[in-house]
């Protein structure tokens, strides 16, 4: 699965969440379809069957047929116990997206920083989620991306499989889960593009009470020209902040 869709950082769900994942994680598998080949004897010949998927004796589901795909692949595997995925050649058809719901399931329920990932980018998860939403009857949440400038962080860590960019930060937040904080979705997006916005910033002089009323690009332009005025100065920054906190 390293050349499909796969998640991208440290997938773990919480102990006294798994019973719940597991039952969710085969109800969706089981309505895409997915299926394990078993060899069978009618009389004197054998055949071969898909069969239901369960957990054999290690608590290990094996898998490697999608009814609607009608195709045979390699084996793949999920571990009742831990919730993990061991992925191979799953393509990018319908059991490539089973696999990919289940992935975004994956990212929703887990307490650490994961995202479904693709190509160099955090692929979105708003259709994805809306259709497990659905098909499941349950309601998602997605903390993690929720939180932008943790995302941009986890960019900048994994600069080695993921591009630092707007379409990893900013567009791949869950619009349909979660609510945006503009201030910080601005923020972040300044952070991004960098010295490019800082051009552009204008020097500004407010009175306090025009700064009350001021909109929010008005008031960046205000700090940062309050910053400038500091360094000019030779002011102490960090004691000036110290002061005015």
């Amino acid at each position: 699965m390293a050349n499909y869709f796969k998640l991208i950082g440290e997938m773990e769900i919480p102990e006294d969440r798994r019973s719940e994942f597991n039952k969710y994680a085969m109800r969706l598998l089981d309505l895409c379809g997915i299926r394990l080949i078993k060899k069978i004897k009618i009389g004197r010949k054998t055949v071969e069957v898909a069969s239901h998927i369960m957990p054999d004796d290690k608590n290990m589901v094996t898998f490697d047929y999608s009814v609607f795909e009608k195709r045979k692949r390699e084996q793949s595997f999920y571990n009742i116990d831990t919730c993990k995925l061991t992925l191979n050649n799953c393509g990018f058809d319908e059991m490539g997206i089973a696999l990919m719901l289940l992935m975004t399931l994956q990212e929703s329920y887990s307490e650490k920083e994961c995202y479904l990932f693709w190509d160099g980018e955090i692929l979105s998860v708003d259709v994805r989620g809306l259709v497990i939403e659905n098909m499941l009857g349950i309601h998602l949440s997605f903390p993690h991306r929720a939180d932008q400038w943790g995302m941009l962080l986890f960019c900048r860590n994994h600069q080695d499989e993921l591009e630092v960019n707007i379409d990893n930060v900013i567009f791949s937040f869950p619009k349909s889960f979660e609510k945006e904080d503009w201030d910080v979705f601005t923020d972040v997006l300044y952070t991004i593009k960098g010295e490019d916005v800082v051009e552009k910033v204008k020097r500004v002089a407010y009175e306090r009470s025009q700064f009350k009323e001021s909109k929010y690009t008005e008031r960046r332009n205000y700090l940062y020209s309050a910053y400038l005025n500091l360094i000019e100065n030779g002011a102490d920054v960090e004691s000036f902040l110290a002061r005015l906190i």
